[in-house]
Formats: C-alpha cells, structure tokens, sequence
C-alpha cells in the first residue's frame, strides 16, 4: 500500500510541476499579447481568445494542466486516506525455547 500512495505522490508532484509550467506560459503569453497594444488603445480581452488562436491553446494547455494537478491531489488524498484505514499488522516473533530466557 506504501507504493501506491508513493506512486500517488509523484504524481502529484509531476503534475503540479506541469500545472507551474502551463500557469507561467499563460502568464508570459498574456504579457506579450498586451504589448503588442498601446495602453489607452487596448481590445476587450476577451476577443483575443478566439478559437484556435494560440492564446486560446496558451490558456487551455494550462486549463488541462490545472485538471490534472487537481485529480492526481485527489487521488493522493485517497490513497493516504486508504492506508491511514488498513489495519496495521503486528509481527509476533516466537521466544526462545525455555521461556523467558537465562
């Protein structure tokens, strides 16, 4: 069950890792696409995002990207929450033969 909640953990991490990733291309691609309008002359923002536009893949990589990170958390909570739940077992090591010893 320890190998499961490991696996489950990396994930985790691969996934947030991507979802950093994905949220810093958003922000660095936002950034450029205001640049390329002077302040006082600037489009409603949400025009820029028409279908197939590489601002649109841009904001739905990261979308995916939080999606993923969002499910493998909550796969990692239950995994945790399955081994927190199996019984713990006890090994009993037989004595030495004679009792309670010399």
């Amino acid at each position: 069950m320890r190998n499961e909640l490991e696996r489950s953990r990396r994930l985790l991490v691969v996934t947030y890792r991507r979802y950093v990733e994905a949220e810093l291309c958003w922000v660095r691609a936002r950034q450029a696409a205001q640049s390329w309008f002077p302040q006082t002359n600037r489009p409603y923002r949400w025009t820029i995002g028409t279908p197939h536009s590489p601002m649109r893949q841009v904001y739905e990589n990261r979308q995916r990207a939080l999606l993923q990170f969002a499910a493998a958390r909550r796969k990692f909570r239950e995994a945790k929450v399955r081994m927190e739940r199996r019984p713990r077992v006890i090994a009993l090591l037989p004595c030495s033969p004679g009792g309670q010893g010399a």
